[in-house]
């Protein structure tokens, strides 16, 4: 979750799929394309056979850089968000502060 755009492309990029053409959709014979296009599905809140249709015929490369696009587009606010939240170190003894109170009263409790 904290990958930069750069990482989450170039992880993108070294997923395996096959040196086959045009896209097609078979999970049997081209296991790691369909894979792709289930992920680009999934983030881009777009109907599988929906992406499976826009992609036919299209080459590898195109579906791993939408994708690419797609998850950093995604990942991106959450990333950083989590960044300022890690740099904000009195932010961070609180809550553990907090949650450690909320232990103790726990165990009292039990």
């Amino acid at each position: 979750m904290l990958d930069t755009d750069d990482q989450i492309r170039k992880k993108v990029r070294k997923a395996v799929t096959d040196s086959f053409g045009a896209i097609t959709v078979d999970l049997e014979t081209r296991p790691g394309v369909y894979n792709l296009l289930q992920l680009l599905s999934a983030v881009s809140d777009s109907d599988f056979h929906d992406v499976c249709m826009n992609y036919e015929s299209e080459n590898v490369v195109n579906l791993k850089n939408d994708l690419s696009d797609c998850l950093i587009d995604r990942i991106g606010p959450i990333r950083n968000r989590a960044l300022e939240l890690l740099e904000d170190t009195g932010y961070i003894e609180e809550v553990l502060s907090v949650g450690a109170g909320k232990q103790v009263t726990l165990q009292r409790g039990t």
